[in-house]
């Protein structure tokens, strides 16, 4: 296997990062290279798996975003999926175990595999129920919601993407993604984003970034081309 190389790129969170704090974005994509060798330094090992810890509201994200790309992908291969209670003891069956792997500090055997919670390292007090609710309402308006009933009417063979991290270059420099999923839809394409927090700006760059990577790789033209931001706490659909 080739040499892993630490090449500059740019992405919707690296940007935001960049943003907010710049130690951070150093810290995050240049002190923790190599951190998950067996040779790597002390310090460069702790920097890694500070890089790959994550606050409570990032896990619920995390685990529903999960659960709704099984659903999405049991919809597109078989036509049929769970029913919403199974989807939501699957996906707090997960967070429950999230929560054990980082009680018992997992991380320390692979930071890539195991979590480490934010609210746990620093020994902050959190409600792991009401996350649970959280996990459990986001589904719920998933299952409710109008792209979810487009969704299951699309033909398999004109999904293009769920879930999958991609790349393109844009003034010689690669840009990264990963759309949640975008289907063809009556001689277009519709990308959806789900989102388990609130509304921010930085949601309408992101949106623009996706539409940039839709008319480079598939060649549609903007005006044929949908995007929506799925608020699932509020149930607000922007586009």
């Amino acid at each position: 296997m080739p040499e892993l190389k630490n090449e500059f790129s740019w992405s919707p969170s690296r940007h935001r990062m960049f943003d907010s704090c710049r130690r951070q974005y150093y810290y995050t994509y240049y002190g923790s290279w190599g951190g998950w060798k067996d040779t790597a330094e002390p310090h460069i090992r702790l920097l890694y798996q500070l890089k790959k810890m994550t606050t409570l509201p990032q896990l619920v994200g995390s685990v529903v975003h999960d659960a709704i790309s099984r659903i999405l992908k049991k919809s597109q291969q078989t036509g049929r999926t769970n029913p919403l209670q199974a989807a939501q003891t699957n996906a707090i069956t997960l967070f429950n175990q999230h929560l054990i792997d980082s009680e018992n500090k997992r991380w320390l055997q692979s930071a890539s595999r195991y979590t480490n919670l934010f609210e746990h390292y620093y020994n902050e007090s959190f409600d792991a129920n009401e996350a649970r609710l959280r996990i459990a309402e986001s589904l719920e308006a998933f299952f409710s919601s109008k792209p979810y009933q487009h969704l299951c009417t699309v033909p398999p063979d004109q999904w293009l993407s769920l879930e999958k991290l991609e790349s393109f270059t844009c003034h010689a420099t690669k840009l990264w993604v990963t759309l949640d999923v975008a289907v063809r839809h009556n001689g277009g394409i519709s990308i959806y984003d789900w989102k388990t927090g609130r509304e921010r700006e930085a949601d309408k760059r992101q949106l623009s970034v996706y539409a940039l990577y839709a008319t480079t790789i598939w060649g549609v033209a903007l005006q044929n081309l949908s995007l929506f931001d799925v608020y699932l706490q509020t149930g607000t659909l922007l586009c």
